[in-house]
């Protein structure tokens, strides 16, 4: 069955699939792992940054001037910075991923899944396939190799995706993180 790609993912769709690229090992051993937003860990990560500098430099001017508390500002002053670049650098990625115009198929056959964007694809056999995880904006295509794609779809095409896998009696694939 082909499945015409026309919805776009929204910010947060791509977010999403930001997190399931990084995290894909975790994902891989915990396919349960309930998906979280890339860059609301990343504004956390740099607030907490924010207040360890805050911190190391009042005990630096009230309580006791150190050397090493120089140091460790120097050392969360280069991660808060290193958060946001990634920050940055995020939105970047998302802003492009959703400027990029063409058409968009999933074919789902006894072989495996394609999923092909312009005029290239990625196909994944079902030997291949470790889990398929319907997360709460990704239907995600996790194979048991790292090398090989991580392949995503927006949720709105579950049922269609559903009734495929059923079809070829894939369900046993199936990881639910939509609750």
């Amino acid at each position: 069955m082909k499945i015409e790609i026309s919805k776009r993912g929204t910010e947060a769709f791509y977010d999403e699939l930001a997190y399931l690229t990084v995290a894909r090992n975790k994902i891989r051993n915990n396919p349960k792992k309930k998906v979280i937003k890339l860059s609301s860990h990343m504004r956390s990560y740099a607030i907490l940054n924010i207040l360890l500098i805050i911190a190391c430099s009042l005990l630096y001017f009230l309580v006791y001037k150190s050397l090493f508390l120089i140091f460790m500002n120097g050392i969360f002053s280069l991660s808060f910075m290193l958060s946001v670049f990634v920050l940055f650098a995020l939105d970047n990625r998302i802003t492009a991923a959703r400027k990029v115009e063409g058409t968009y198929t999933l074919e789902i056959d006894e072989e495996g899944i394609c999923y092909s964007i312009h005029h290239t694809s990625y196909k994944l056999v079902w030997e291949e396939i470790e889990y398929i995880i319907f997360n709460k904006r990704t239907i995600c295509f996790l194979p048991k190799s790292k090398y090989k794609a991580l392949l995503a779809v927006n949720m709105i095409y579950a049922d269609k995706v559903k009734e495929v896998l059923k079809k070829y009696n894939k369900t046993k694939l199936i990881v639910d993180n939509n609750k």
